[in-house]
């Protein structure tokens, strides 16, 4: 090794291969650049450019999904930049013979991301916020009109407690990557854990397969140093050498006490202040719609109505003959008994008895009275529940 080495190798640390070097490099380079919000001003101009996608798909909007044009785009130039940048690297620095420093703060960077998008989803299941009980649009809704992200989604909701134990999962996951000592076994949660996420995400058209995957690939990386360990314990019957914590690390004065700070907060607000929130978020009161019911329309409406959802007290459903759903916003005059479309369609409401109830309002430019009756709520998926002694399969 040449003189000038002895002064970028972290003494103590044998030796990485070429291979490791250039594999460290291109994930160094990657993991930041897609962390990072650096292609947001770049990937639209690349999209229409280069992609010639249309406006709205090289336009950043809020909708749900990790698998729009633009981030795919944003993988696209993570992914070039980090080759050319590891070509670029490999050239100035190939005296260096490994980068162990520079590694145990990428693995920092990759366990806190990581934890906390755990603490995120995990808290949104131990909750039920991502996965509530079924409203009752969708119990209203034939399963083959289902989309298979609805499937998954129904399936979740039809269980509060298997959604409970799946954020659990994730949350213990992310409480081990806090910790040092604990950053296999958590990697190891992780990874079986996102596993089950990918799959789903991508046999049931989730659309968040691409974030999905990267967080996989992360539990991965932080398991690959621990590998030959692994494989010595699981396969090989043989003893493991101990793991290595020297890296990073601050002994004595300040720089101990910044960063005991600095995972004090972070750990305080990934696991702390995510679960507060959560269960705030959860406690809060969940109002209903005043005409909350699913219904059966028994008159004849222009548009083909076949069953109306009245759930929060902000929007109702539509269920056409043909299966099709509307959505709709809707302002209630609870006094008047009178509800407003948000297009500016005014109903009011009145009841014959219990289980009826008349809607009066213009449809398809007619003066209408649309007359629905209530259906029995008590479907079999509410309330089947859980039983330990079953002499059949109670499969419907």
């Amino acid at each position: 090794m040449a003189d000038g080495a002895d002064e970028i190798v972290t003494p103590g640390f044998p030796a990485w291969s070429l291979l490791h070097r250039i594999v460290f490099r291109f994930f160094c380079l990657y993991w930041v650049l897609w962390l990072s919000s650096i292609w947001k001003p770049v990937a639209p101009f690349v999209a229409t450019r280069l992609f010639h996608v249309s406006a709205e798909a090289a336009t950043y909007r809020q909708t749900g999904s990790s698998d729009t044009t633009l981030d795919y785009v944003h993988v696209f130039l993570s992914f070039v930049a980090a080759l050319c940048g590891t070509a670029i690297w490999s050239m100035l620095d190939r005296r260096r013979d490994q980068y162990v420093m520079l590694h145990s703060w990428l693995r920092l960077l990759i366990r806190y991301r990581l934890a906390g998008m755990l603490m995120g989803y995990g808290y949104s299941k131990v909750f039920l916020l991502q996965f509530p009980e079924n409203s009752l649009s969708r119990l209203g809704q034939e399963y083959g009109s289902f989309s298979p992200m609805g499937v998954v989604w129904s399936f979740m909701g039809a269980s509060a407690a298997y959604t409970v134990f799946s954020g659990l999962a994730e949350v213990t996951g992310g409480v081990l990557l806090f910790f040092r000592r604990t950053t296999a076994l958590g990697a190891l949660v992780t990874f079986g854990v996102m596993t089950n996420v990918v799959a789903l995400n991508y046999c049931y058209d989730i659309s968040v397969k691409l974030n999905s995957t990267h967080f996989l690939l992360m539990s991965a990386f932080l398991l690959a140093p621990d590998f030959q360990r692994l494989v010595n314990v699981f396969l090989l019957n043989r003893a493991a050498e101990p793991a290595d914590f020297r890296l990073p690390t601050f002994r004595t004065g300040w720089p101990l006490w910044a960063s005991r700070g600095v995972w004090a907060i972070v750990f305080a607000l990934g696991v702390i202040a995510n679960g507060v929130d959560a269960y705030k978020k959860y406690a809060a009161p969940k109002p209903r719609s005043p005409l909350y019911g699913l219904y059966a329309v028994e008159s004849e409406t222009p548009d083909g109505w076949y069953r109306m959802a009245f759930d929060t007290p902000d929007s109702f459903t539509i269920r056409q003959r043909d299966g099709r759903p509307g959505y709709y916003q809707v302002e209630y005059g609870v006094a008047k008994q009178m509800f407003t479309i948000k297009n500016g369609i005014p109903f009011r409401w009145s009841r014959q008895d219990g289980n009826v109830l008349l809607l009066t309002g213009t449809v398809g430019g007619k003066e209408t009275t649309i007359r629905l009756r209530r259906i029995d709520e008590t479907l079999l998926l509410r309330t089947r529940g859980f039983h330990w002694v079953q002499e059949y399969p109670f499969n419907r």
